[in-house]
């Protein structure tokens, strides 16, 4: 369960309660589908908070499907036309809160398969939103700094992105998005990458984007001997190897 408080020039406009569940780890669709209802949609009364800490990565699930599905398609832009109308500050939302809870006694509808097909459609449009904004800051990026592009950006089961030039040497390049709501969470690797980049530290180029929407807010593109410097990776043990970097202190 999360609360949301949405707010106009810092000053707290209204409060919601939302209930989301997250996809099993073995399957999305055929363990326990993920859904959002929203305030108006659940039957609070047969909610309960529950004990025990919401893992980071968990937190960081809700708040992305919040981002989303709520914000980016629904309220962001008709707060915006409201603006056009009323005299209201900014608007933007916080998520205050994610804590564990269960319903008793009444099933929350999560959706036929119609309703699951079109929830893996938005999903992904907001994933590709995410990564060609990611992209397109990227390649203006290596534009300004002297790169041709050689092989252009493609998200294809290949160890880097991209291909460019730069003083008669090839690189690759690897572009991580990331919103930027979660600047502070870990960036994955797969097993290939991390491999692929070890062994051409130099030459890999390693590009991370934070993104709201279609807009790039920040970026940082190094090759991975130095993001090594300022990055510790972890093993992560799933249904297949992965690694997960984190900035280390300081850098």
């Amino acid at each position: 369960m999360a609360y949301v408080e949405y707010l106009a020039d810092g000053a707290p406009l209204y409060r919601e309660r939302m209930l989301v569940r997250l996809a099993s780890p073995l399957s999305r669709s055929r363990e326990v589908p993920e859904a959002l209802h929203r305030e108006a949609e659940v039957p609070w009364d047969a909610v309960e908070e529950e004990r025990g800490e919401v893992k980071e990565d968990e937190r960081s699930q809700v708040e992305r499907k919040i981002h989303e599905e709520v914000w980016l398609s629904r309220l962001k832009h008709y707060l915006e036309k409201v603006r056009s109308l009323l005299p209201i500050g900014a608007p933007r939302y916080r998520v205050a809160g994610v804590v564990r809870a269960r319903v008793v006694g009444v099933e929350v509808a999560a959706g036929g398969f119609e309703e699951l097909v079109w929830q893996e459609v938005k999903r992904s449009r907001n994933i590709l939103r995410s990564e060609l904004a990611a992209a397109s800051c990227v390649k203006a990026w290596l534009a300004r700094n002297g790169y041709a592009v050689r092989e252009d950006y493609a998200s294809v089961p290949r160890p880097f992105d991209m291909v460019v030039a730069k003083g008669g040497q090839i690189y690759v390049v690897e572009v991580k998005g990331k919103w930027v709501g979660r600047r502070d969470d870990p960036i994955s690797f797969t097993a290939n990458e991390i491999d692929f980049a070890s062994r051409f530290p130099d030459r890999y180029i390693v590009c991370i984007a934070y993104t709201d929407g279609d807009r790039c807010v920040e970026l940082t593109c190094q090759p991975f001997a130095q993001f090594q410097k300022e990055w510790v990776l972890e093993t992560v043990r799933g249904i297949e190897y992965k690694y997960n970097a984190r900035k280390r202190q300081g850098s």
